[in-house]
């Protein structure tokens, strides 16, 4: 995370930082209009300056996702699940993810994903930079990118070529601040994006300073999903 010396402001709402004494982050606050969304991280370190304790004032901002499950696992030679409770997984030759749940994968030469089929079905095309350009298949249909260098900054609808949305990034590395659903950039459908000590999207606020959503009511990953290249892909091992 790239140091700011008091805060972050976007619109109506920012973020403020506090440092000890041998300037560590001892505290990260997001604040908004209404004083009962605004919450503040403090944190302990050991004296290795490893983060070893969180504080977060508002409960609002926790995590609530977490369900009991028991799974058994399967491991081949090569260290990879081959089964997760009752289902499987297979691999190719160059070690990526060849199915699982009813959908096969397919690569390139580059080792990057190029199509899903069967339960779910994605087509991806790269440009010759590398960069994801054009997803079709899901249920958006067909979806083309715009960068400034690696950034994603603009996402077009590839049959209509009408603009879906575009957003606006920070001096820091993958520091998203702004997101504007649809053509017209006049505040009544932009969010400014809200992140937590490890860039993390927390919180979207309107451009009046009130929170939209945090993370204990949204699914920030889908939501903001477009903004950083490959986050439509799966990983692979």
């Amino acid at each position: 995370m790239v140091r700011r010396r008091v805060g972050t402001y976007r619109a109506s709402s920012s973020t403020t930082y506090g440092y000890d004494g041998i300037s560590r982050l001892a505290s990260l606050s997001q604040n908004f209009v209404s004083g009962s969304a605004n919450t503040t991280n403090g944190f302990d370190y050991n004296p290795a300056s490893q983060i070893t304790g969180l504080n977060r004032s508002n409960a609002a901002y926790a995590f609530t996702g977490y369900v009991a499950a028991s799974n058994s696992y399967a491991v081949n030679g090569l260290n990879q699940y081959t089964a997760v409770g009752a289902g499987s997984l297979g691999y190719e030759a160059n070690g990526n993810l060849a199915a699982t749940g009813g959908t096969s994968f397919r690569y390139d030469v580059e080792n990057r994903l190029v199509t899903a089929a069967g339960t779910l079905n994605l087509n991806l095309v790269y440009d010759p930079l590398g960069r994801l350009w054009q997803t079709s298949g899901g249920a958006l249909g067909k979806s083309q990118f715009v960068y400034d260098g690696d950034r994603m900054v603009a996402e077009y609808d590839g049959d209509t070529g009408s603009l879906r949305r575009r957003f606006a990034f920070g001096p820091g590395v993958d520091e998203p601040i702004l997101w504007d659903e649809g053509s017209a950039m006049n505040c009544a459908a932009t969010k400014v994006l809200h992140a937590d000590q490890q860039g993390s999207i927390v919180a979207l606020a309107d451009c009046s300073g009130t929170r939209w959503r945090s993370t204990a009511t949204m699914n920030m990953a889908c939501r903001v999903r477009a903004i950083r290249a490959g986050s439509n892909i799966p990983a692979r091992r």
